[in-house]
This record gives C-alpha cells, structure tokens and sequence, in this order.
C-alpha cells in the first residue's frame, strides 16, 4: 500500500508540473517581491535575493511560541527548549517564502480588497463583532508594525495558500483504491502465538558476587559513569502563592470583557438524536416510498409517547447510534448533511421532526438541547476567570520573590539561609548525570542543562516546574570517570544478569524451532508451559497484544500465509515469538459503500499531503536559500511540527 502510494505521488509530479506550465503560458502577470530593507542589515536569510528580515522572524517566532504555549500549557516552560523554536520560526519564513514566490512566478495573486476583507473579518481587530480601525492600529502598534507591512504579510500569506490550493487540488482517488484501504484495514486472522523472551528467565537466574565483580573487570569501559553535578536549591511553590490570593470582582468583569471574543464565544450547536432508516440515493421510488411509509409510521408512534431513546436503541439502522439511543451529542452548522442539519437547528428542544430524507435514507430527529450562538455568561466562567487571574498574580508574585531570592543568593547567603528568611523550602540533590532526573524534583531536561552549564558555587536564574520555581547553587562538578565497582555494582548485575537470561532464551528458541517440525503447536506450547496469546480478530495494526510490536514484512507474510503455517522465530520488540495462522478472514465489502466517502477524503488528504511535500521540496531543492544567522541545527529542512499559520 505505501508503496503504492509513493508510485501515485510520483506519477502526480508530472501532472503538477504540466499545469505549472500552463500557468506560465497563459498568465503574464508579475507581482513584485516587496522592499527588502536593505538599508538596515538585519536580515536572518536570503531566498532567491529577497532577503528575510529580523522583524519577519521575530513575527513568526512569537506566533510559534504562542502556538506551542496553548498546546503544551504549563508544560511549555519545561520543554521549550527541546522545542528548538527558533529553527521551527525560521525554515517557517523560508518555507513560506518559496511558497510565496512560485506563486507569484505564476501570475498567482489576490486582490486588495480580498486582503481588505481578511483583515476586517479577523476576530481580533474587531469590537462588537464590527471591525474597529482603532482597534486594528492600536494591536499593531503594540507589535511595533505599520498598516502597510502588515497589510504586505497578509497578502503574500494569502498567496501562499492560494498556491497549496493550487497543488492540493491535482490528486484524484480511484474506486480501486478506496477498496484496496479498506481490505488493508478490514482483512483480518486468527492466530496462536506464544513469545520466547529472555525475561522469562531473568529472575530465576542466580549470580554468585565475585561472578559480577570479574564480569564488571572485564568489562569496564562499559560502566564509565558520566560528568555528574551536585546542588542546593529554594523552591517557591506556585499553589502556596495562589491560597491567599483574592480577586475582585472587577477584575473579572475586566477580564471577561477583554477576552470575550478570544475565550468565551460560542457558536450555535443543537443535541438531537436520530433514529435512521436506511435507503439508497438511487433507490426505486417505489422501494424509497415504502422506507418513508415504514419511517411515517414510527413518527405518529412517537407523537403518540413512546419513548425516542428505547425505539432508537431498537430500530436505528446507525450502528453508532445503537446502545446510545441515538444520541448524536453536540453538533454545529457544517457538520451534517445540509438536509438533516437544516431541520435540526430549525427544531426547539422536544421538538420531534417528520421523515428527513438524505443520501444515507430517512431520519426522524430529536432535538434534545440548543444553545444560541453568542457569549458564555460570565456567571458559568467566573470561576474559570478567577483560577487564571489567580494564577497569573501568583507567577508575577513568585517572579517577584526569585528576584530577591537570588540578589541574597549571589550577595553569599546560602540556600538554606534564604529559605528560612522568606519561609520557604529548600534542599540538596545527590550527584546526577545530565540526562537523569534530579533527585528530590524528577525528571525536567530544561533544569539539567541549566545546572550543568553553571560554574561551581554559582547561582541560576529561576527556573519553572510543574509546581512552582526552582532556584539553584551548584555546589560540586565531577567529570566523565570510569565507574568503581560499588557506584556501578546494580548496573553490571543487570547487565551480567540480561546477558544470561539472553543467551538461554536462543537456546529455547533453537529447541522449539527444531520439534515444530515433528510437533504439533499447541502440545508444544503446552508441554513447554508456555504462555500461549490467541487473538480471533487480528488486523495490521503493528502490533499484536501480549507478543510485542512486529516488523511490518512480518505483518505482511502473516496475512500472505496459509492456514495452519507457522512463522517463527519471529524479532518482536518483547523477544523472539511464534506465529501460527489457525484462519483468515477477507474484509466483508458489504460495508465499504457506508465508509466509501470518509475512506475517499482520508485517501485525498495523504495525496494532498505527500504532493505537497514532494512539491515543497523540490522547489526548496532548487531555490538558492543562505540563511544568515544561526539558530541551532536546521537539518531537518522543515519544520517537524504543524504551523500556525500558512496551513
């Protein structure tokens, strides 16, 4: 299948290019690249001469690291580093920047009064849902940006989703393979397995100490213990701040009222259930006429007071909606077809319709709830207002407090003293190496780096965990040194331990690959008392329950093998496994018309996706890129998470 896929994507990069060139031969416009600043110098890179400003990256930094601070949250502290933003922010602009320029090599361009549009329906430069030209130079001059640059970004970013509309528009989805998915992810066996893994043995085997201490001897140089630090520290617990916090009223009424439009608006959504009785678009009207009849009749029960949710559970012919009475939960307007959601949101709740007739067959719907487009009233997120006010007051507090803690700190105060001062705790850690957790915090990446790169006695910035911040004395360093036999003595007994247990486990393997050639499978799996993992309904998924992940040729020759073969030894990521085939079972394509729609668009979405791809790296392949600053490692050529912007 993948395979597959990848001869599609190639066979679609010919046909991208013919219609590249038909562009070039029927449109003439060219659209100029911008000013370049050139007289400040502050440039990050350069594509194809324009050169990319500092301003541009520091724009797209930020809305990177806002991206990132809604998905992570909390966490966002800790891992931000890992996160290597500055390199996502700056292959970002590049990326966009090819994007930009081919298009505009096209003759690919939008009009003023399209940019005119987009930027007068942005939520954010809007007040009382009308757009505020105040508004709009007020947020851009708190960004240090002028209506004009501005206004520049919104049209090239513009033009570079024009240009992915242009490319994600050429694949098509063939019946074909719309049937070979399904049969991928349908077809499925009934297989017998049991695993041979070194495990199995590794409790049972016993280690005499002068065994493990001329193990460690002889094997050293593989126990070195790394370049390990030491150091004391102030803890300001973040929840302790936040007890004795009280927010005012007023506060939240600000609060709300500034963010109503970001936080707390609402779209119109309905709860209905449905009962479905199932028709074919191009059925007979004869055989429609008798599903409406039969739909019909069931309405006037219903009027009459049967309860929806029991005839539901009984007569849908929605499988999801069986068991649930048929409750679709929550839904808004561009989520179901325009005919069922047309009398959905015209219902009042209670409100039972007549037959609806859709392409999937005749519905009577339920409305149960309705909830009006608008605002959440800010009596239902008071509460909410008032954690977030309080949590934020409690970290300007805590910064507040790590400032005066590390003014005492660097004035030669100790740890212990500065705690006891400004009541709160503190402790040392035991030695650690750079990639372990910190003894007495846990497990936090930013932190190691930090301490390992402070100088003995010296005091770090505050730093912010899970709990509260953290502020740090290193107190001793010790390099890189090969371990004694008491700092290493547990990991050389693993180690002596999981080579044995390695090694007894292969000899079992060779024994019971040798008697299946004269034993039947079961009795082999029980005379050995072997655990023995069945599974009735195994599809490709990677991965086989109480086995361990298998190699995807594995997964392969399984569904390519006859009934009552045996693969074996099989490497799964638990040990070594043997694989009996009892039965398979082809995909029932009964189903296929149900998913044929949903299994279309994911098959178009993967196309779109790896043209694009194929598309972006060819035309970053061939434009001539010098990147002017340095940001850290940029191998990956591209941004490894989604964007915010330019999707």
């Amino acid at each position: 299948m993948l395979n597959s896929m990848r001869m599609n994507v190639k066979k679609l990069s010919w046909i991208l290019w013919l219609v590249i060139l038909s562009f070039i031969a029927t449109i003439f416009f060219v659209w100029g690249v911008g000013s370049n600043d050139e007289k400040s110098g502050l440039y990050v890179a350069k594509v194809n001469g324009e050169f990319l400003t500092r301003e541009q990256f520091a724009t797209a930094l930020q809305s990177y690291t806002q991206y990132f601070r809604r998905i992570y949250g909390e966490r966002f502290e800790q891992i931000s580093d890992s996160l290597n933003l500055e390199t996502i922010a700056l292959n970002g602009i590049i990326e966009e920047t090819v994007i930009r320029q081919q298009a505009q090599e096209l003759g690919i361009n939008v009009s003023t009064a399209r940019v005119q549009r987009e930027i007068a329906t942005s939520p954010e430069f809007q007040v009382n849902g009308r757009f505020s030209i105040k508004r709009y130079r007020t947020l851009l001059g708190y960004q240090r940006q002028i209506p004009a640059d501005y206004e520049m970004s919104v049209r090239h970013r513009l033009i570079g989703e024009r240009m992915r509309q242009v490319i994600r528009g050429l694949p098509q989805v063939g019946a074909k393979e719309v049937e070979d998915l399904y049969r991928l992810r349908n077809d499925s066996l009934e297989i017998e397995a049991f695993l041979l893994s070194a495990t199995r043995f590794f409790d049972d085997i016993e280690l005499d100490p002068s065994e493990v201490e001329s193990y460690w001897e002889e094997h050293k140089a593989l126990f070195q213990v790394g370049e390990t630090v030491r150091a004391n520290y102030v803890f300001i617990p973040r929840a302790t701040l936040e007890e004795g916090l009280e927010i005012a009223d007023s506060e939240v009424d600000s609060y709300y009222t500034e963010q109503r439009d970001s936080q707390f608006k609402q779209e119109e959504k309905v709860r209905a259930r449905h009962i479905l009785f199932r028709v074919s678009e191009d059925a007979p009207d004869a055989a429609a006429a008798a599903v409406q009849d039969k739909a019909q009749a069931l309405y006037e029960e219903l009027q009459a007071g049967k309860d929806f949710a029991t005839v539901a559970n009984e007569l849908t012919e929605d499988p999801s909606g069986k068991g649930k009475g048929g409750d679709l939960g929550w839904f808004g307007r561009g989520q179901m077809v325009p005919a069922f959601e047309n009398v959905a949101f015209s219902l009042k709740p209670g409100e039972l319709s007549i037959p609806v007739r859709t392409r999937f067959g005749y519905h009577l719907i339920k409305v149960e709830e309705h909830q009006d487009a608008g605002y959440k009233p800010i009596k239902d997120v008071s509460a909410e207002i008032r954690s977030t006010l309080r949590r934020s007051k409690a970290q300007e507090l805590a910064k507040n407090i790590a400032q005066t803690v590390r003014r005492d700190l660097l004035s030669g105060m100790s740890c212990a003293e500065v705690a006891q001062n400004n009541k709160l705790p503190h402790g040392t850690t035991e030695p650690f190496e750079i990639s372990a957790e910190i003894p007495g915090i846990g497990r936090v990446p930013a932190f190691n780096r930090v301490l390992f790169a402070l100088e003995p006695d010296g005091v770090s910035e505050s730093l912010s965990g899970e709990s509260g911040d953290y502020l740090f004395r290193l107190l001793e360093r010790r390099p890189q040194h090969e371990g004694t036999f008491e700092e290493v003595k547990e990991r050389a007994e693993t180690a002596l331990r999981q080579e044995k247990a390695e090694k007894l486990a292969q000899i079992q393997v060779q024994e019971v690959r040798k008697e299946l050639a004269h034993k039947p499978f079961l009795e082999m799996a029980k005379q050995r008392k072997l655990d023995l993992k069945t599974s009735k309904n195994f599809r490709r998924s990677g991965f086989l329950p109480g086995i361990g992940r298998l190699p995807e040729e594995v997964e392969t020759a399984l569904f390519a093998a006859k009934a009552k073969e045996v693969l074996g030894p099989v490497m799964t990521d638990q040990g070594n496994a043997f694989i009996r085939v009892v039965a398979s079972h082809p995909a029932d394509l009964a189903d296929l018309d149900e998913k044929r729609e949903k299994l279309e668009e994911e098959l178009l979405a993967q196309k779109r996706n790896a043209l694009f791809q194929t598309w972006l790296k060819s035309a970053k392949d061939n434009a001539d890129i010098e990147v002017l600053m340095e940001v850290g490692d940029r191998q990956t050529g591209q941004p490894p998470f989604p964007r915010p912007f330019g999707q």
